[in-house]
């Protein structure tokens, strides 16, 4: 690997091994070892430090499953295994870990489903597990997680629909990608209880119905994605009551009439997609 400065020279890893910081009583509470250059797997040996708070080891090569041991480590705060190579399901004892405030698990090769403690978490404010292949449904328990700031789950084979309480993530929730699964039925009106939205992007899944109205109390919102949909009727003019709205993304549903006069005098609108639709032309 790149960097491993002072690795087993020693028996105190506390003594100046790179990426490696304890506390004051001798043990390790941190392994920042992102873009490392590191191979293989998670040993099953990591359970052994119950005193870690931060996992962090992103950008590198490690193969294998994730190691249920992992539960073991009680006072983590942070994990972020982003872009490696890991295989095989996500732990259900991963519940365990109950001061875990991020979640990152995006670009590996997961499969499976996503195991129902997660939505124990309740401290979490990332969850991302964005362009792995887990299928299964999103849990109408997710409404528990009312720290939630980021929830990220691109690019997987998720189907159902999204449940209804997600509104209970409406004190926090600022950024939903939900893009690229394989998810159906209508986009629940509960959405528009999250208030504090800033990005929100459902495209490329396989959504039906009108759009809802309440979209247009999303008052935060600054980016709204729902391109590559079955959604039908037409443009909800409340939509024009998004005064921060920069993107608006509507291309290839099957959506009829007008673009409503009021979205088109959204003074910070810069781009908006409405094409493959059965829209009259606006422009």
């Amino acid at each position: 690997w790149d960097n491993n400065n002072n690795w087993l020279s020693g028996d105190d890893p506390c003594d100046d091994w790179y990426g490696v910081f304890c506390n004051e009583g001798g043990h390790v509470r941190v392994l920042e070892l992102n873009e490392n250059g590191l191979e293989g797997s998670i040993p099953k040996e990591i359970g052994g430090l119950t005193r870690l708070e931060r996992f962090h080891v992103r950008g590198n090569k490690l193969t294998g499953r994730i190691p249920p041991e992992i539960s073991e480590l009680t006072n983590l705060r942070e994990v972020d295994f982003y872009n490696n190579r890991l295989t095989g399901p996500i732990p259900t004892s991963i519940g365990d870990l109950v001061q875990l405030r991020w979640f990152h698990l995006s670009s590996n090769l997961l499969t499976g489903t996503l195991p129902s403690r997660v939505w124990e978490l309740t401290k979490l404010s990332s969850l991302s597990i964005d362009n792995n292949k887990l299928e299964g449904s999103i849990a109408s328990e997710l409404g528990g997680l009312t720290q939630l700031m980021y929830l990220e789950l691109v690019g997987n084979k998720l189907t159902g629909s999204i449940p209804p309480e997600i509104r209970m993530l409406k004190q926090n929730l600022q950024s939903l990608h939900l893009s690229s699964n394989a998810l159906t039925g209508r986009i629940p009106e509960e959405i528009g209880a999250l208030g504090m939205l800033n990005v929100l992007d459902l495209s490329e899944n396989f959504l039906q119905e009108t759009i809802p109205t309440e979209i247009g109390q999303l008052r935060e919102l600054t980016y709204l994605n729902l391109q590559g949909n079955k959604l039908t009727g037409t443009i909800p003019t409340e939509i024009g009551q998004l005064a921060k709205l920069g993107n608006l993304e509507l291309d290839d549903n099957i959506l009829t009439g007008t673009i409503p006069t009021e979205v088109l005098e959204l003074s910070q609108l810069d781009n908006l997609n409405v094409y493959g639709n059965n829209l009259q032309d606006r422009f």
